[in-house]
């Protein structure tokens, strides 16, 4: 896996993302959000500098960044000494490679951090110029439709690693959980709903989700069609993010911009839905309940990927048709550590009960095989 020090383009606050509450994730302390704080409380928006050709990031990995940027020194110390996870929020190619290139040197991605505590607080102050260790991409991401797969819109995706596997590069090692993740296609049907459902910075994955389908040529509306969307490719994207209040609600602007349907909720009722977000799909669900072939991706707090769990359940999603990245905190990021475990039931007989790092095995699980009431 790539480890370097990436330059930092840019580090500017996240449009819309005001003081408040955040989720710990990549980012805030986990794999599965990916966010960790900003200094004032809101959340920033770090760009880096991609430069590894060969590792281009899928949507739902992560990638650890030590605290402490390059311009601190050796004098700095080692506290904090622990790398922070970071979901990718957004994923740019080169804009001058050829799309058969496989040279993405020009490339950049985006971090959202919320400054949470000392780590945090430190990356939420680097400037442009500077350089952050960082180790990635790492984990086993999401399961996109089909249609996105074929047109190579999932970098690290099927087309790519075969590529890679004809031209004599050794194949990294799947674990046996994930043996497929991030290369098999979602099991979705084409023309069926998509639904995006995050709360609080937990929308940072799933932004990476939205922008992926929107390169595969996915009509944004399905509207704009008479509902009937080009043969093989997925129907429409419709995002459910939620948080406490208005002003800690993030990624509205970015996922219209990338052709969802954004439905708001909020807790105190300040911004669109009065409730939590599941509540929120619950309502829309019980007038259009989802059609046979749609698919969900979820990244949030354990509380609400649970409830989440029970309402696919009962519309009848099963397995990689509902998937959800985790949250946990995770100190090495590559499986080594086993601070990230979590329990899943792999098949329906009683007594297959796994431990499985979320870091490497995940992050991203089908929401039906974990186990919530053991996390």
């Amino acid at each position: 896996m790539p480890v370097g020090w990436l330059e930092v383009l840019d580090n500017r606050a996240l449009p819309g993302a005001g003081a408040g509450r955040g989720m710990k994730g990549p980012g805030g302390g986990t794999a599965g959000s990916g966010m960790d704080g900003g200094a004032d409380g809101g959340i920033r928006e770090l760009v880096l500098r991609w430069p590894w050709a060969d590792e281009p990031p899928a949507p739902g990995q992560f990638v650890e960044v030590s605290p402490q940027p390059r311009s601190a020194g050796a004098g700095a110390g080692l506290d904090p000494f622990l790398p922070r996870p970071f979901s990718i929020a957004w994923w740019q190619p080169d804009a001058g490679a050829a799309p058969a290139a496989s040279a993405v040197a020009g490339s950049r991605i985006g971090l959202w951090v919320r400054a949470a505590g000392r780590g945090s607080a430190w990356l939420s102050r680097v400037r442009s110029g500077d350089a952050l260790r960082v180790t990635g991409p790492l984990g086993h991401g999401f399961r996109l439709p089909a249609a996105a797969q074929s047109q190579h819109v999932q970098p690290g995706g099927a087309l790519l690693r075969a590529a890679r596997s004809e031209s004599g590069h050794p194949q990294p090692a799947q674990p046996q959980y994930a043996q497929t993740g991030g290369v098999s296609a979602a099991p979705g049907a084409a023309g069926a709903p998509i639904y995006l459902i995050g709360g609080g910075t937990g929308v940072a994955p799933l932004l990476f989700v939205a922008q992926a389908l929107a390169r595969a040529g996915r009509v944004p509306h399905a509207e704009q069609t008479g509902g009937l969307p080009p043969a093989g490719r997925p129907g429409p994207v419709h995002a459910f993010i939620g948080a406490a209040t208005r002003a800690q609600l993030v990624g509205e602007a970015e996922l219209t911009h990338a052709g969802a349907q954004v439905t708001l909720a909020t807790d105190d009722g300040s911004a669109g839905f009065r409730g939590n977000v599941v509540q929120a799909l619950a309502a829309r669900w019980s007038q259009n309940p989802p059609r046979p072939g749609t698919l969900l991706y979820a990244c949030g707090p354990k509380a609400m990927l649970r409830a989440l769990a029970d309402l696919c359940r009962r519309h009848g999603l099963q397995g990689w048709e509902a998937q959800a990245s985790l949250e946990e905190r995770m100190a090495c990021g590559i499986g080594v550590c086993l601070s990230c475990i979590c329990t899943v039931r792999e098949t329906a007989q009683a007594g297959s009960r796994q431990h499985r790092r979320v870091c490497y095995d995940g992050p991203v699980f089908p929401l039906d095989q974990v186990l919530w009431d053991e996390e």
